[in-house]
């Protein structure tokens, strides 16, 4: 019996000790929150097309008034063009304002023809096959008189290029004439 009798405290002990040290483990780290990826700007495909072709349309609207006024303040593209199409629009609007030449008229396009669509990580490009209706539009010089043939194209078939990031509208960065069928 004396064996019992001090196995007993030593029993105590060891679950006092237990108890002590169970309350000096660190809890354990929670896991970590994941960074949201960014997520697709538009819930679909038609979502974009409809911004893009309201984009496309104010580029198309500014586009035509720049010309109206002779390309005098072609910088008013900025809003809807980014490069590398920029650039070009900028140093052909100096050209024709050199020219003394305007434009009459307003274009219009039929609906966007969706090529190509890519929606991830904030950013937006939509590339398109559009065809340009010019038949009410003119070119003409200082005098009033058309620089344009009798016989030119009017409806010019159009591979275009549209990107965004962000809540920032599309803008043009692309805009190629298209020689394959089925746009005009």
């Amino acid at each position: 019996m004396p064996r019992t009798t001090a196995a007993r405290p030593l029993l105590v002990v060891a679950a006092a000790v237990t108890i002590a040290l169970a309350g000096c483990v660190p809890e354990p780290e929670p896991d970590p929150t994941p960074t949201p990826e960014p997520s697709a700007l538009f819930d679909s495909e038609e979502e974009a097309l409809a911004a893009a072709e309201d984009a496309y349309a104010a580029y198309l609207e500014m586009s035509d008034e720049i010309a109206r006024q002779g390309w005098e303040a072609p910088e008013s593209l900025e809003k809807w063009v980014a490069e590398p199409l920029l650039s070009q629009e900028l140093e052909d609007a100096s050209d024709l304002a050199e020219q003394g030449l305007r434009q009459t008229g307003e274009s219009k396009f039929g609906e966007l023809k969706v090529e190509r669509y890519e929606d991830s990580q904030g950013a937006t490009v939509l590339s398109a096959f559009v065809c340009r209706d010019l038949t009410g539009t003119d070119i003409l010089d200082e005098e009033g008189v058309s620089v344009l043939a009798p016989d030119r194209v009017q409806r010019v078939s159009l591979r275009v290029v549209l990107e965004t990031t962000g809540a920032a509208p599309f803008k043009v960065t692309r805009s190629e004439t298209w020689t394959g069928d089925g746009v005009c």
